[in-house]
């Protein structure tokens, strides 16, 4: 496996398959290895590079001890692009990965060429307000007990006292986190929802009506806000719907990708072909 240097970190990635290029960017906590059957699908249509994020599978994690935003995860895109002496190219994004590919379209436009967007992260879901409050108030007081630790005030237990209150609030991602905790405090802070209208590539939305972690209502507004958007809603399918139903989402990108079926709107069942309708409207 190749590795090259982007801002300061050496970062890994596979090539494969020939055409135009690719690139496959994967989601919190996987790995490069979670999307290589689908880029092995891909590579009779696409010269593909699945890339190692920065902190997982092989690729360094960021070296400042405060963490990456999301900016920070794009520049390091295009420093790798440059390294790799990719102009512009086509993007695939799961969760995470959706994240730093829309930023990246939104704000260097030039390298995107198509943009396919899996379950992707960067829109903040619109809770209930007591939802809200209990979520403020739990980062409220797990804060308050480190600064209060920090000052030796919970005594000679408190910095344990406070870590132990951090992880009984935490989600998952955050327990298992380790030295990418302030990464992932960063990059969940991010609100792309600003941006997501300044994206001009060619968008394909793909999402599972099960998704627990980007619920589909995310992919709605996503739809929305993106100019020119389509969506495909696979029933069944949840936060991975390229592992749930690959060979649904491997036709959809090939369709895609060859600049067929851009805009309309398909709802899948597992197992089926999608059903489409267009510009919205029921079938």
């Amino acid at each position: 496996m190749p590795l090259a240097l982007a801002s300061g970190l050496r970062v890994n990635y596979t090539r494969a398959g020939s055409g135009p290029p690719l690139l496959l960017l994967h989601g919190w906590g996987n790995s490069s290895l979670t999307l290589q059957p689908l880029a092995d699908g891909l590579a009779g249509i696409r010269e593909t590079y699945v890339i190692d994020l920065p902190g997982f599978g092989r690729t360094e994690a960021p070296k400042e001890a405060d963490g990456w935003d999301t900016a920070a995860h794009a520049r390091c895109i295009v420093n790798l692009m440059d390294k790799l002496k990719l102009d512009r190219a086509d993007f695939f994004g799961h969760s995470h990965g959706g994240r730093i590919a829309s930023y990246l379209a939104a704000t260097s436009p030039e390298r995107v060429s198509r943009l396919v967007l899996c379950a992707s992260a960067g829109l903040h879901e619109r809770l209930p307000l007591r939802l809200r409050v209990r979520r403020r108030w739990r980062r409220l007081l797990i804060k308050s007990a480190h600064r209060a630790a920090a000052r030796g005030l919970l005594g000679a237990s408190g910095p344990e006292r406070a870590r132990a209150m951090s992880e009984k609030y935490a989600s998952r991602d955050y327990r298992a986190a380790g030295i990418m905790r302030p990464t992932l405090g960063k990059v969940l802070a991010d609100d792309l929802e600003p941006l997501l209208s300044r994206i001009t590539a060619p968008v394909l939305l793909i999402w599972g009506d099960q998704d627990e972690e980007t619920p589909p209502e995310l992919a709605e507004r996503s739809k929305q806000l993106i100019p020119d958007a389509s969506l495909i809603m696979l029933r069944g399918a949840g936060h991975h719907p390229f592992v749930d139903q690959p060979q649904q989402v491997l036709a959809a990108m090939r369709s895609f990708l060859d600049g067929v079926g851009g805009s309309s709107e398909a709802a899948a069942d597992a197992g089926e072909p999608g059903s489409l309708r267009r510009g919205g409207q029921p079938a």
